[in-house]
């Protein structure tokens, strides 16, 4: 937890599929885009990334949203 790869990650080759959610976070006054926002910031060092985020799941999409997480990972896979 202490260490930031942020920069570090321009050194990676392949693609990288970044999956998020916020819906958990919207009682403390987060909203789709600053969530974006701050997933964008984080990877802006990446050279090919795909940020998706869901808009219903609270924390653990495989539990929240099988489906649209199986379909974000067999796009991102069929278009590599």
């Amino acid at each position: 937890f202490s260490t930031d790869l942020r920069k570090d990650i321009k050194n990676i080759q392949c693609p990288i599929l970044v999956l998020a959610d916020w819906a958990g976070y919207k009682k403390y006054g987060a909203t789709r885009e600053n969530v974006a926002k701050n997933y964008t910031e984080q990877f802006s060092h990446a050279k090919k990334v795909t940020i998706a985020i869901n808009d219903s799941s609270y924390h653990f999409i495989m539990y929240d949203e099988p489906q649209w997480l199986q379909d974000q990972m067999d796009h991102f896979l069929a278009n590599q």
